[in-house]
């Protein structure tokens, strides 16, 4: 048996408890982890508030993400990623599953952590962000060398990562938005050029000075609503608006006139519920195009807290007052 976080109805709100089921067994493509850490996502919150259109195939148990040491192979783990035995500290992507102390994983969505460069506790934080940044940056995006990009939500934990990955690509400018001064001074410090407190100036009027009346090549966008709109307003001609969340809304107004006129695309993604063969397809371009960069200990994520599993409602409660700067962990 294995301990693992239920949701619960909890009179009008929904929570989470611990309780006991049957270790998983892996799929012959599948490994066995045991976890130790879990990164700690928004898509963990929608789903426990029942607001997240989850796909049947998706596991009931929240955590996209995890780190920890595999314990047993389904019988052609090893063809689908060589590079893994038995023994390895790893991390892994999932459909979900990770708030537990077992979870099966995809083999080839399983990278071998060297902890020489890398904690288990950041090797939690590392796949859904390399993910989403490496789906939406680099394939939807392509960014490249002198990419100027607007990052909206520096501080989250995708914001930072993006901000690191953009400087590996030498993208310039690197912009961001954050809710106070103290956020912006850290997305500086890792390694943004620009950061525009929303609360306090206007980040089109301020994007536009920054850029030379010129604006962005790509908006990364985890905001939606309203912001859709002043997007628009901050693209150069034939920029790029990526959506990858709405946490202010998921319909905006918008004049059509004016995406016309810059020949903007607009365009989002799930990375949920991407076919796996698209989610293999990303972590091979990880393994060889990212993955270097964090075995030589050049590229890790910001950490803001790691909380014991028990305090699972506490690590919730700061994410959904945006209280923190970087990823927020659970320990197993």
């Amino acid at each position: 048996m294995m301990r693992f976080l239920e949701i619960f109805s909890n009179g009008d709100s929904q929570s989470l408890r611990i309780s006991q089921k049957e270790i998983p067994k892996p799929n012959d493509d599948d490994v066995l982890i045991k976890v130790e850490y879990v990164g700690v996502n928004r898509i963990d919150i929608l789903q426990k508030k029942g607001l997240y259109n989850s796909e049947k195939e998706d596991n009931d148990v929240l955590g996209v993400e995890v780190s920890g040491t595999i314990v047993n192979m389904g019988s052609k783990a090893y063809l689908y990623n060589p590079t893994l035995k038995e023994g390895m500290k790893v991390c892994a992507l999932l459909s979900g599953g990770g708030y537990a102390e077992y979870v099966t994983a995809n083999s080839s969505l399983c990278f071998k952590i060297e902890e020489n460069f890398l904690t288990m506790e950041e090797a939690a934080c590392m796949p859904e962000a390399l993910f989403t940044i490496w789906k939406n940056l680099i394939m939807i995006g392509d960014m490249s060398l002198g990419s100027s990009i607007l990052i909206h939500g520096g501080s989250s934990g995708i914001g930072t990562m993006a901000i690191k990955v953009a400087n590996l690509f030498n993208a310039k400018p690197i912009i961001v938005t954050a809710g106070n001064d103290k956020k912006c001074s850290a997305c500086i410090g890792i390694g943004a050029d620009y950061a525009i407190n929303y609360k306090k100036e206007d980040f089109v009027k301020k994007v536009m000075e920054m850029t030379n009346g010129e604006g962005v090549d790509i908006v990364l966008d985890m905001v939606g609503g309203e912001y859709l709109r002043k997007n628009i307003s901050c693209l150069k001609y034939k920029g790029k608006i990526i959506n990858i969340a709405f946490l202010d809304g998921a319909k905006s107004e918008i004049v059509i006139p004016e995406i016309m006129k810059k020949e903007a695309i607009i365009t989002g993604s799930y990375l949920k519920s991407s076919p796996i063969d698209e989610k293999c397809s990303i972590a091979c371009d990880l393994r060889s195009k990212l993955w270097p960069f964090i075995n030589k200990g050049l590229l890790k994520p910001v950490i803001d807290s790691v909380y014991d599993f028990e305090k699972v409602e506490q690590a919730h409660e700061r994410m959904e007052n945006s209280m923190h700067i970087g990823k927020i962990v659970l320990s197993f």
